[in-house]
């Protein structure tokens, strides 16, 4: 009786195959880690790897859609006072939040 279509590996060489998808999820997740490790809006903003969601209300890596302002995150008038770590100024004209450097 013939075999066709039979290729013998060796478990190794499966074993390493199996290896080069789960190294790009590990460099992938740390940088989702470090951007969902970010509670704060503006501190999310400013970070140039990450980005405010709005829809789901938390930082995630920065993606096409992300803004250039920091402070545009913040869309109330009061916490956008109070954030003085990045230095935001509301905007009455605007009706929104902006860097004041």
């Amino acid at each position: 009786m013939k075999e066709f279509g039979v290729i013998r590996t060796s478990p190794l060489l499966a074993l390493a195959f199996l290896q080069l998808p789960v190294a790009d999820l590990n460099s992938a997740t740390a940088k989702d880690k470090a951007c969902t490790d970010i509670h704060d809006s503006a501190r999310c903003e400013a970070s140039s790897d990450c980005h405010w969601n709005v829809d789901d209300v938390g930082c995630e890596a920065r993606s096409l859609e992300a803004r250039k302002d920091p402070c545009s995150a913040h869309k109330e008038k009061a916490v956008c006072a109070a954030d003085e770590a990045l230095g935001c100024g509301w905007k009455p004209a605007q009706k929104a939040c902006a860097s004041e450097n």
